[in-house]
């Protein structure tokens, strides 16, 4: 590792999620707005995303970064269907091959792109996609996720 590679440390989430899992889960570094599901997209959003001098006290500096990871899962048949896979996703310490947080939590360094990682409070799910009746084709929830590097 060395400085602050926003891209790197993206391409290391989306690898990080896409190798962790046993079941197919794709891992997007960018929004594209097409995805494949079911898959995991990171964002780099806020005020305070970036944190050039998250640590004075360090010698070099030590940077934060603040993403959240959009989880993202198809409602093949029903809703409930969308929501049984987004709670796999989510679950953790449980042996569910599809948990993106153990993927995430075995991984810590994000292949190496960062120090430390850590996995904050996934919010309620919700529909989106929607079809032209109006129902979801997918179910959503959002994690933030703490980065920690050396900038040098």
């Amino acid at each position: 590792m060395s400085g602050l590679d926003l891209s790197a440390i993206r391409e290391g989430l989306a690898t990080t999620v896409t190798v962790g899992v046993s079941r197919e889960i794709r891992g997007y570094p960018y929004p594209k707005g097409n995805e494949e599901l079911p898959c995991v997209v990171v964002h780099r959003v806020g005020d305070e995303s970036v944190d050039w001098y998250g640590s004075l006290a360090a010698a070099d500096g030590l940077a934060i970064v603040n993403f959240v990871l959009e989880f993202m899962a198809p409602c093949r048949v029903s809703f409930e269907d969308g929501l049984r896979v987004l709670d796999e996703m989510l679950s953790a310490g449980a042996g569910l091959p599809n948990s993106v947080i153990d993927a995430i939590e075995a991984d810590r360094t994000l292949q190496g792109t960062v120090e430390e990682t850590l996995v904050g409070v996934a919010s309620g799910e919700s529909g989106t996609r929607p079809d032209e009746s109006g129902r979801p084709q997918a179910v959503l929830s959002r994690v933030p996720l703490t980065v920690w590097l050396q900038r040098s």
